[in-house]
């Protein structure tokens, strides 16, 4: 699978989205995501993508444009021919604007149920003619300020405290640390964030501060050692074997496996396998 990691430009625009991911699959490829602290999307503009449900227990059709919620498990995916999409990852507060009020979040969601799809579909059109990267951006960014902030204004509150437990490298970090800040009871706090985000914040500090290590593993690296998986413990874990368990309980494999089947620059997606077809 080929990848490429854009960023908005606009400054509004990447307040809320971390980055744009190009995806281009020319075989059938089974991927897995695992949690990242974000709130993901994809625009299919070629082929067709399948998510393993959890209700059904199989393979479905998703929709060309769908939002996954933030979750504690990992996800696996597929494409059955040529596939070629755009990932988009949330930072966890935009579901905080009133766009996302009123769908439920515990399974993905279509933007036809929160945009217009008159407007949904002329989004993947210019998509698929956009010639270069810059032009990608451009579209992406100026829909996202049509769609998200013409008729809505942001909930600032989650911002500050998703930023605070963002900003907060240490294992140490106490939630209530953060809701004293905010001048907020802890009980308040942790009742409005799950709500909004969908987790609890101890259950989101965890994933932050995994995404958070493999983000400092991955960068430069060719190989995967034993010095690799120690530098892990800049972001608090206690040892090694504290950092194993963190990663076996968020994505249900160690870290070396995950890191092995990631593509570079991305610290969410790994590959399972092509198909020979």
């Amino acid at each position: 699978m080929e990848t490429n990691v854009l960023r908005p430009k606009d400054a509004i625009v990447a307040n809320i989205i971390e980055s744009y991911l190009l995806a281009e699959a020319h075989k059938l490829v089974e991927l897995n995501s695992i949690p990242n602290g974000r709130v993901d999307a994809s625009l299919v503009l070629d082929g067709e993508l399948e998510r393993l449900s959890g209700l059904t227990g199989r393979f479905e059709a998703l929709p060309p444009g769908v939002f996954y919620p933030l979750s504690t498990t990992i996800g696996k995916f597929r494409s059955r021919k040529y596939l070629r999409c755009v990932g988009i990852k949330f930072y966890p507060h935009v579901l905080s604007l009133p766009a996302f009020d009123y769908v439920s979040l515990s399974e993905p969601f279509s933007f036809d149920e929160i945009f217009k799809p008159s407007c949904n579909k002329q989004l993947i059109r210019n998509l698929r003619r956009a010639p270069d990267h810059s032009e990608v951006i451009r579209i992406l960014d100026a829909y996202f300020i049509e769609q998200l902030f013409t008729n809505f204004s942001p909930d600032n509150w989650i911002l500050d405290v998703t930023r605070a437990i963002e900003s907060e490298s240490s294992a140490q970090l106490k939630i209530v640390k953060v809701a004293e800040g905010m001048g907020m009871h802890i009980k308040t706090l942790e009742r409005r964030f799950q709500k909004t985000i969908g987790l609890s914040p101890k259950s989101f500090s965890a994933i932050i501060r995994l995404q958070q290590a493999m983000k400092n593993i991955q960068k430069n690296r060719t190989t995967i050692s034993h010095g690799d998986l120690m530098d892990a413990l800049e972001h608090g874990y206690y040892d090694q074997s504290h950092f194993i368990k963190s990663c076996m309980q968020i994505t249900g494999l160690t870290p070396k496996r995950v890191l092995m089947g990631l593509p570079r620059n991305v610290t969410d997606i790994f590959q399972i396998s092509f198909s020979k077809k």
